[in-house]
């Protein structure tokens, strides 16, 4: 007697093929959104320097100046709660992808799995995406730290003086 395949007792049960590849695929998206707003936000760091610079030399505004400041405070804080929210969702496809490698009937390179080896036994914290972003906007939240406190600063000295 011939055995017939059995009909599948779960409709909503998906392929393990497919589930890595929906994994996959979230994790390439959402890792590509992160580097793409980070190079946008490279692009409008250097455009708001550029235009700080340009006001400390054309115009003698304090309330403009102060403004400025601001602004690299607002815009670094903006992206570092961008970036740890695209952090955040990365990590949900790449534990997915981690569990496939994992897994005993896994054969194909386990690079997931090999990178966070290989970060944790160098103890590399300092080479690494995450790193760069959050040191470069704090490296702009001090800068408009210093633009506004110094614009303020001149302000209360230049009252004081009269």
């Amino acid at each position: 007697m011939c055995d017939a395949p059995k009909p599948n007792p779960d409709p909503y049960l998906v392929d393990p093929k497919e589930q890595f590849q929906y994994a996959w695929k979230h994790f390439d998206f959402l890792a590509d959104q992160r580097m793409r707003t980070f190079n946008f936000y490279a692009i409008l760091l250097a455009a708001s320097v550029g235009g700080t610079l340009t006001v400390f030399e054309k115009m003698n505004k304090p309330i403009v100046i102060i403004c400025c400041g601001l602004w690299h405070i607002g815009i670094a804080v903006c992206f570092l709660i961008l970036d740890t929210r695209a952090r955040r969702m990365i990590e949900i496809p790449k534990n997915a992808l981690r569990w496939f490698e994992e897994r005993s009937g896994w054969n194909a390179p386990k690079l997931v799995l090999a990178d966070d080896a290989a970060m944790r036994a160098q103890g590399h914290r300092f080479i690494s995406y995450t790193f760069a972003i959050r040191s470069t906007c704090l490296a702009q939240i001090l800068f408009g730290l210093v633009v506004a406190g110094l614009e303020i600063f001149l302000i209360l000295c230049h009252c004081i003086k009269e």
